[in-house]
């Protein structure tokens, strides 16, 4: 069991999270209701340690991250997350690999549990900007 909390970077935070989505479904219609929804949950105490790596600039017209932007357009161009136009984002099965293959074992099990929270957190979010 790793005792050590290991910091995030690039995608990783996108492809913990969305990794406890539903995959194929359409599950949110722009990268602006994702943003908004992670920059909310940045701003929880019991979430913070995991937005180490992903400040947010609010200077903008809405709150954004270059770095959770980067990580949609890693996604979008490995297909992971995929845009259908007037429907919205879905993600695909790829992105279970990723976690498995790349994250989850450089995980401790406090972090799991704090991107499983934080999963559920989005998803309510995401379900009240549809």
């Amino acid at each position: 069991m790793k005792s050590q909390e290991y910091i995030l970077v690039g995608d990783e935070l996108l492809v913990c999270v969305l990794n406890k989505f539903p995959k194929n479904p359409f599950l949110f219609e722009s990268e602006d209701d994702l943003s908004l929804a992670f920059y909310k949950a940045s701003l929880k105490s019991k979430y913070q340690n995991l937005f180490k790596n992903y400040p947010f600039d609010k200077n903008g017209v809405m709150p954004y991250s270059k770095k959770l932007g980067e990580g949609i357009d890693t996604l979008r161009k490995s297909h992971i997350l995929n845009y259908v136009q007037f429907r919205g984002y879905q993600i695909s099965r790829g992105i279970d690999f990723r976690f498995d293959k790349f994250i989850a074992g450089k995980l401790n099990d406090n972090q799991k549990k704090k991107i499983k929270n934080l999963s559920n957190y989005l998803k309510q979010e995401l379900k009240k900007a549809a």
